[in-house]
């Protein structure tokens, strides 16, 4: 049961051949509460292993080969991110954040098997270690790219308006200031000036 759920993880990315075929929309739909439901069944499948004493035979599920699936995961998220193709509202979808709930199940399979100590347990935990540093250098890494990537968009998108409209002036008196910001912080500065002097 356990190595199946984690086969079909991938599965939360989704492309509609309807859609594909009558409107020509050939991105991917994001079931995130399949994967929430997933990772949550594998969670109770690892902590009620441990509250019944079935932690060694409940754990041994949780091999190396499962681990690649959440490898896997996290590569494809990261990519799709980095390619405008997953949709940044999904990271914090209904009040949860896809980081923390993927975290605390690497998370909780590490500590299963440091547990165990055996030789095989370290060798995964530090699997899982390495896992949750790819969730803070891959994931995260690829979300301020693609902020980044937006913000350009933006900032390109209201340069243009402000040479539209001819106010060269406020964008060469400006730009050091805007820089120095936050990026969200300078874009709505920058667009206040444009609309106050439209």
């Amino acid at each position: 049961m356990v190595k199946t759920i984690f086969s079909n993880l991938g599965c939360f990315k989704e492309y509609d051949i309807v859609l594909a075929e009558i409107y020509g929309h050939e991105n991917a739909i994001y079931n995130l509460e399949y994967l929430y439901d997933s990772l949550e069944t594998l969670e109770n499948i690892l902590i009620n292993g441990e509250l019944h004493d079935q932690s060694t035979q409940n754990i041994n599920f949780f091999d190396r080969e499962c681990l690649n699936k959440l490898e896997s995961l996290i590569y494809g998220v990261a990519n799709d991110i980095t390619n405008g193709l997953f949709d940044l509202k999904l990271l914090n979808l209904n009040g949860v954040n896809f980081f923390h709930i993927l975290s605390e199940f690497i998370q909780n399979i590490s500590k299963a098997h440091k547990s165990q100590q055996t030789e095989k347990s370290e060798q995964l935990a530090a699997v899982g270690t390495h896992l949750l540093n790819e969730i803070k250098d891959k994931l995260s890494h690829a979300v301020v790219l693609r902020e980044q990537s937006n913000f350009g968009t933006q900032v390109q998108t209201v340069v243009k308006k402000a040479i539209k409209l001819r106010h060269f002036r406020i964008l060469n008196a400006f730009l050091p200031l805007i820089f120095q910001m936050e990026i969200t912080e300078s874009f709505k500065f920058f667009q206040a000036l444009l609309s106050l002097n439209s």
